[in-house]
């Protein structure tokens, strides 16, 4: 069994047949080999399952596990929708979500949703104290876009006073942002390891006086040979989820168990209390590799 703080990422393709039965063996064997989290992510390209109807199968295929999801880009969203469907995954899992939230940036994406966001960082601001309110309180009202007045909660959750808030981020505005608003920081898996201290750097005079505010990082990788025909296949990956195929030399990490190793333990050494591992290629042996090969030397360093 492992010990520490290891997420892993749940595979999100669901075009395969018998999708539901390989997202409930993979999450109910993560779990079981001792990882302490599972994620999603809120993929925008065709092809991938949903974030939070994701996280409800892997709510009642697992017992213990953290269900995290970072992060959700919330401007796409009614607040009263998503506080439903945050409830919904936190009573299903007994209490066990962590809500990622961003802006995203892609600011083309309301418009092809039908919405319209004239004031981007105000309205983003706004509708995650909303969610907030919708989340903890009895009612809610909001003067802004949504015209709430003394709207009820939707559905109560587990937690109290709500599920905790995560926000991603990268830059200052964003990082005080976090600090302000936010129960945790998790780094994006597209930010590397340098721009991830240097984010470090600014958030931390914000958190002073929360000692037990998580940081969490997502990290691509995959552990094994880095072959000409391995690489390919990530750059393919890269290109596909992020339109750059070259991201992929900046924040993809492809190596033996040892590299692997030191670079985790890396991270853990600049602070980070949550690890989220997100196998690039071959999830299932990925994870069995992590968890065998690699985790129990990243917890004795």
């Amino acid at each position: 069994m492992l010990t520490g703080r290891f997420g892993i990422d749940i595979p999100q393709g669901g075009t395969t047949p018998g999708a539901g039965q390989q997202l409930v063996r993979f999450t109910s064997e993560a779990e079981r080999r001792g990882f302490t989290s599972l994620w999603v992510t809120d993929p925008q390209a065709p092809g991938a399952l949903s974030p939070l109807e994701t996280l409800s199968v892997a709510a009642v295929s697992t017992s213990s596990a953290s269900l995290g999801v970072a992060v959700l880009i919330t401007p796409l969203r009614s607040p009263i929708h998503l506080a439903r469907e945050l409830a919904t995954v936190d009573r299903l899992s007994d209490g066990r979500l962590i809500a990622g939230v961003g802006i995203g940036n892609d600011r083309a994406a309301p418009a092809r949703h039908g919405l319209t966001v004239n004031r981007r960082v105000t309205e983003f601001e706004r509708g995650i104290v909303l969610l907030r309110e919708l989340l903890e309180q009895q009612t809610a009202s909001s003067d802004g876009p949504w015209n709430l007045d003394q709207e009820r909660r939707p559905l109560e959750p587990v937690q109290r006073p709500g599920p905790p808030i995560w926000f991603g981020a990268r830059t200052p505005p964003a990082l005080e942002r976090t600090a302000r608003l936010g129960d945790g920081f998790i780094g994006a898996g597209s930010m590397s390891t340098r721009d991830f201290e240097t984010a470090l750097d600014l958030l931390r005079p914000h958190i002073e006086e929360r000692p037990d505010f998580p940081i969490a990082k997502r990290v691509y990788l995959h552990v094994g040979a880095k072959t000409n025909a391995t690489w390919s296949a990530i750059r393919d990956w890269f290109g596909s989820h992020y339109g750059n195929p070259n991201l992929a030399e900046k924040v993809a990490l492809c190596a033996e168990p040892g590299e692997v190793i030191d670079a985790l333990t890396h991270l853990l050494g600049l602070g980070v209390q949550h690890l989220v591992l997100s196998p690039v290629l071959d999830d299932y042996d990925q994870m069995v590799a992590l968890s065998e090969s690699v985790l129990p030397h990243v917890t004795a360093s």
